[in-house]
């Protein structure tokens, strides 16, 4: 009896420790790494992540605030990567981040209002196709023509100076 004690204090050991161990810098790194891009070490930043269950499925979508210096950095970064595009989103992406009409048809997904994420009208973005694990940088082609949806958004607000990171899995 007093050894299924033991083993159940420290398995919930175990468990707070398995908890904290994902660190603000690793979070950041993972953000940094995913978008191609540098950040500074001390930011901070917001994030919310519904991902769980047996298929994964859920949102992530981290929002970090940049101070003038960070921002200038930032911007820096985005204007020398390929891979980053200027406002406006392409039209896949806005209709299903913000919904909309094509060709008679109308999108009501508006992923955006449902995370918080408001509409940017000055700033940038990048998109990361990861349907089927394929990882395509910026290649919103046929995402409708989909039973699922696996991708991940940045936007850059230079308004305001806001990073949206936003992760949509079914």
């Amino acid at each position: 009896m007093k050894r299924l004690k033991v083993l159940k204090g420290l398995f919930i050991i175990g468990c707070i420790c398995a908890l904290f161990s994902c660190s603000h810098k690793s979070n950041i790194d993972y953000i940094s790494k995913d978008l191609r891009i540098s950040f500074p070490d001390n930011l901070e930043y917001n994030l919310v992540d519904t991902h769980g269950g047996f298929h994964g499925d859920g949102e992530l979508l981290v929002t970090v605030n940049f101070d003038e210096k960070s921002r200038k950095n930032l911007l820096e970064d985005i204007k020398n990567n390929k891979s980053w595009n200027k406002l406006p989103l392409a039209l896949d992406l806005e209709l299903l981040m913000y919904g909309g009409e094509r060709n008679g048809l109308t999108y009501s997904y508006k992923l955006a209002e449902d995370v918080g994420i408001p509409t940017i009208e000055n700033g940038y973005w990048l998109f990361i196709d990861r349907f089927n694990d394929i990882n395509i940088i910026h290649d919103s082609k046929n995402i409708f023509d989909r039973g699922s949806f696996n991708f991940t958004l940045a936007l850059f607000d230079t308004d305001n100076n806001v990073l949206y990171y936003y992760e949509f899995d079914t």
